[in-house]
């Protein structure tokens, strides 16, 4: 075949020379279009960009547990965008701008309760990497492994996952811890502690703040957070000493960060309920509300196997072994001079002195030692020093309300006009016997009671819930502790009754 001058012969056909280098462009742009559109689609079944720079849909806790795409779809929100900039919501597989839109597309594994699916949610809280958003000594990850002990008698539970003891009532037929649970003391794992303007560790000193997510099994084995209705039964309970709302505060979590606030103002309690999850406490009001981004405190709750005594029911000590049950039921032995007491529930002897208030008043008769009645923990009363029993050397340590009634039948605490007097008139006095006690007290906490100051102060239970401090830093001095400030202690306890007997005996000169 003939070619024209002005035609070529080539791989597109016999055209023009000019239209060459147009058709081999247009040849070269059809070859890098499907190159590019084979890489994207590579790519986007991958679930990643070519963007560079970090990846906000590559979050380790957003991965399977079982290695298989689809087992851990929970959608979550981006926070490293600044104020006023627009958030989105993103999964390994879902791209979405509203919050509540995972719900469309979480997979039927997420749905049957995967763990993975189930603890990897998170608002820009501090979790774990881990594949289950958790670390293996979470709360959410261990609190069904370990069952705690439970004294139904007592009304006592001891957590085996930390050793801590909560007491225990009885509202309903429901077993409720009287205090904030303490599972964790640092953030992390949806866990949320600081220290306040005191240099205390808020979770230390009132128990731990979970998120909700976390709160939902933080509980120990067996145990878990009131519902609605059981959270309202509790709310009808006179607060007291063996049941009290305490205003521990609460953190608000908001763009990544925790800030903690409201100590002293306000308390929350979570509730397992989502349309009304938490109690919230305050000064003057106590209600069920609704909270989200939060970290609030736990009470954990379980079925009580035994109907309650009145006595455990209302104060959560036991009705068989405390002081209190029995200090109105065993009369002591006295003898006819009024010198020895002979306490009969646990056979002890103790001496008296009789120290006189004034004229025409009546001789008080006061024990020279400390009471002992227990010398084991529980009910109220503290004896454990890391494995020393303090109370059989120093005499029983008990709480504020366990004192009011451990005294012998007919015997009680001393008024605080009384302690002064006896201050100023009786010394110690190697004689006629006694000591002003310098053994030391217990503070107590929802970590423990720890046990201190044993030969430098000593403290008295007086009626009413005050005390009489005696300290000696080179000279022997009394103090009168009032109510307010001596919660959570543990002190000693002297009692005394009016004399009966005609004037004689040991005198308190």
């Amino acid at each position: 075949m003939t070619v024209k001058p002005n035609s070529v012969k080539n791989f597109f056909g016999t055209i023009p020379p000019r239209k060459v280098y147009i058709k081999g462009m247009k040849f070269i742009i059809h070859i890098l279009s499907f190159f590019a559109l084979l890489c994207s689609l590579v790519a986007c079944s991958n679930g990643h960009g070519t963007a560079t720079g970090a990846d906000p849909f590559a979050e380790d806790d957003l991965s399977s547990t079982s290695g298989e795409k689809g087992d851990s779809i929970i959608v979550k929100k981006d926070t490293s965008f600044s104020e006023g900039e627009v958030p989105y919501y993103s999964s390994a597989e879902v791209f979405c701008w509203t919050d509540g839109c995972e719900k469309d597309f979480v997979s039927s594994s997420s749905k049957t309760g995967s763990s993975a699916s189930k603890g990897s949610s998170s608002s820009g809280t501090a979790k774990s990497s881990s594949s289950s958003a958790k670390s293996s000594s979470s709360a959410k990850s261990s609190s069904s492994g370990v069952k705690p002990t439970v004294d139904e008698n007592a009304m006592v539970m001891t957590d085996n996952r930390t050793k801590i003891k909560y007491n225990l009532k009885n509202i309903d037929g429901l077993l409720w811890t009287t205090t904030n649970l303490i599972y964790g003391t640092k953030s992390g794992n949806g866990v949320y502690c600081t220290t306040n303007n005191n240099g205390e560790n808020v979770c230390s000193k009132y128990g731990t703040f979970f998120d909700y997510e976390t709160a939902q099994e933080a509980c120990p084995s067996g145990w878990r957070l009131p519902t609605k209705a059981e959270a309202e039964a509790a709310l009808e309970i006179e607060t007291d000493k063996s049941w009290e709302w305490v205003l521990t505060g609460r953190f608000v979590i908001e763009n990544g960060k925790a800030t903690y606030s409201k100590e002293g103002e306000e308390g929350r309690v979570w509730v397992d309920d989502y349309s009304e999850n938490t109690i919230q406490l305050g000064k003057t009001f106590k209600q069920l509300m609704n909270a989200t981004d939060r970290g609030q405190n736990v009470r954990c709750v379980a079925k009580a196997t035994k109907t309650p005594t009145t006595e455990s029911s209302s104060s959560a000590k036991s009705s068989s072994s405390s002081a209190k049950s029995s200090s109105s039921e065993v009369e002591p032995t006295v003898d006819d001079k009024e010198e020895n007491l002979t306490d009969n529930r646990t056979g002890k002897t103790y001496t008296l002195r009789k120290v006189d208030n004034g004229p025409g008043t009546t001789k008080i008769l006061w024990m020279t030692t400390n009471l002992i009645t227990e010398t084991e923990d529980g009910n109220g009363i503290y004896c454990d020093n890391n494995g020393e029993n303090v109370c059989s050397t120093h005499g029983t340590f008990f709480d504020k309300d366990a004192a009011q009634n451990a005294c012998p039948s007919g015997w009680r605490l001393p008024t605080a006009d009384e302690a002064t007097i006896a201050t100023t008139k009786i010394k110690s006095d190697a004689k006629n016997p006694w000591e002003w006690p310098l053994d030391g007290r217990f503070e107590i906490s929802q970590a423990g009671a720890s046990y201190g100051q044993s030969g430098d102060q000593g403290r008295l239970w007086l009626d009413g819930g005050s005390a009489l401090q005696i300290t000696n830093y080179g000279t022997i001095a009394f103090d009168t502790l009032d109510a307010d400030k001596t919660d959570n202690r543990a002190f000693n306890i002297r009692c005394v009754k009016e004399s009966s007997a005609a004037a004689g005996g040991p005198g308190g000169k």
